[in-house]
């Protein structure tokens, strides 16, 4: 019921009136409670009233119990309840501003507050509490519904024999998966470990009768288990394929274990599996923790018109760097790529995988999260691993392509060159890097790794230019050039200055000076006025 202020002031008079009536009860009610009782309710009061849709996407999911209109105040919780029809299954609440449809991105916890009676999770009860917690437009809480997500393949399979002792694990599913309903996160959001998830192994003996058992959930890697198939696979990574120590116990039975609560993604409705799903494996001997070797490999840039062959680097193979040097003219990039895995295992190639990264970029680039770099910094090793600086997230310099592939390779593929090649407006080195995988997740050990370096800034006038002879007049450190020159009609000259031109944007990679403009620029002077007056503008190119 929604509470006018003339309502509310009424109950603080009625309620002072109650308790001033009692105040000399020592054991009934203190006169600090009252006071933070009149507080609250006037607080109550005047605090902000905002309305809020209920409801489920389609009325056949069932049916919203305590009203589809609800007049809530911010900061104060109010609950919702929920009766599913028992064709569907329930898999949460979620609330949206401006509601179109389920694939809009929820409200965060920063807007809006699920608090569960039943200790489901958040937001993954039929009754919940709710509390609204800042001012936003057109509330929308849904109760989310759909069929089961149901298992279509695992790898290994079940009952299947002599798998790899560095085996992943896989998991197909019918539809998108909810990542998270399988990870467990700390208040910073960083992945600790898993959830409805567990890996068992269990021996026999000669009689048959079980020898020895364990828990193994931490042979595997939670902070690389990725979605693959568009979300509807989940990959469980091994986590130490180095250490023997930590392989899968030989010749036993792996059981693996899906708890109830692992769910769909929101955007197929957020229902869980409803019930335990298991399958057991049996390990041989054998262990595999090599990927494919690169046979061959090409890279070109490409604009539709022409192309620039690069070369495989190494990353301190400098020396003609300037051969590397592309305008932003180049928005794709055709490779091959073939690859053996005969040598190193017996799984075979099963993709290959393109990533693109920004290494290094030169000062006055700006950041996703507002930072304009004052100096030129470096956002990945030579061996790509990020340097978690900025506040920045990795994901904002690096994006991978994969491509289904065998032994037999890829040939003049096609690739865009990401946004992030110019949606920093920076110059700065770029790296692309094609690599092999085999189908027990193991990476080829030497990828094929092209660089360039993105130039498309002149260099600095206000330095070096002094005593550089141009018809008889020179060019001083203002950048205006001196001297009257009889033809008219010329618009500019180019010349090649007698000192070294560095960019103001340098920056070192291990020591080696690099330069996002050419030693050798050469020099344009633009006629802003007549050429017969004495002093004239200088540009560079």
């Amino acid at each position: 019921m929604r509470l006018t202020k003339v309502h509310s002031l009424i109950k603080v008079v009625v309620l002072g009136l109650v308790c001033l009536g009692f105040i000399a009860c020592d054991n009934f009610i203190t006169e600090s409670q009252v006071k933070k009782e009149i507080e609250d309710a006037i607080a109550y009061a005047n605090s902000s009233n905002i309305t809020v849709t209920v409801s489920p996407l389609n009325n056949l999911h069932g049916q919203v119990t305590t009203g589809s209109v609800v007049i809530a105040k911010i900061g104060y919780p109010f609950t919702v309840n929920f009766v599913v029809d028992d064709a569907y299954t329930f898999g949460g609440w979620a609330a949206y501003s401006n509601f179109t449809s389920i694939a809009d991105t929820p409200l965060s916890d920063e807007y809006i507050e699920f608090s569960d009676e039943d200790g489901k999770g958040p937001g993954k009860s039929l009754k919940c509490s709710v509390t609204i917690k800042k001012q936003i437009e057109n509330i929308y809480i849904v109760p989310l519904c759909g069929s089961k997500p149901a298992v279509t393949l695992t790898e290994p399979l079940a009952a299947e024999k002599d798998v790899s002792i560095t085996t992943p694990l896989k998991v197909t599913f019918n539809k998108k998966m909810d990542l998270s309903s399988i990870l467990k996160k700390d208040e910073d959001g960083s992945v600790t470990g898993f959830k409805n998830f567990k890996v068992i192994y269990s021996k026999s003996n000669d009689d048959g009768e079980s020898d020895s058992n364990g828990d193994i959930t931490d042979y595997f890697d939670a902070q690389n288990t990725v979605l693959k198939k568009n979300g509807t696979q989940i990959v469980i990574p091994f986590k130490n394929k180095l250490d023997s120590t930590k392989w899968l116990p030989s010749a036993s039975y792996i059981t693996v274990e899906l708890g109830a609560n692992l769910s769909a993604a929101t955007s197929e409705g957020g229902a869980v599996l409803d019930t335990t799903y298991t399958w057991t494996f049996v390990t041989g001997t054998t262990a595999d923790v090599k990927g494919p070797a690169i046979k061959s490999s090409a890279l070109a840039l490409t604009n539709g018109t022409s192309e620039k062959t690069l070369e495989s680097k190494n990353w301190n193979d400098w020396a003609d760097f300037q051969n590397y040097r592309v305008a932003a003219d180049y928005d794709s990039f055709k490779y091959s790529i073939t690859a053996d895995d005969s040598l190193t295992g017996d799984t075979g190639v099963l993709r290959y995988e393109v990533i693109q990264r920004l290494m290094y970029a030169d000062k006055g680039a700006k950041l996703p999260n507002g930072t304009v770099l004052a100096t030129a910094t470096q956002f990945f090793n030579k061996n790509g691993e990020w340097n978690d600086i900025l506040g920045c997230s990795k994901n904002d310099f690096e994006v991978a392509t994969e491509i289904d592939g065998n032994e037999s390779g890829v040939e003049n593929k096609v690739i865009l060159l990401d946004e992030l090649f110019t949606k920093y407006s920076t110059d700065g080195i770029y790296q692309i890097t094609l690599t092999a995988v085999d189908a027990l997740e193991n990476y080829s050990d030497v990828p094929a790794t092209f660089y360039f370096v993105r130039d498309t800034t002149s260099p600095c006038l206000s330095t070096n230019l002094n005593n550089i002879s141009v018809n008889g007049g020179f060019v001083v450190s203002d950048g205006t050039v001196n001297g009257r020159y009889a033809k008219t009609g010329k618009e500019e000259i180019t010349f090649v200055p007698k000192k070294t031109i560095v960019d103001e944007g340098l920056f070192s990679v291990n020591g080696n000076s690099l330069q996002t403009a050419s030693k050798t620029v050469e020099w344009k002077i633009s006629f802003s006025t007549s050429s017969t007056e004495n002093t004239h503008s200088v540009s560079s190119e």
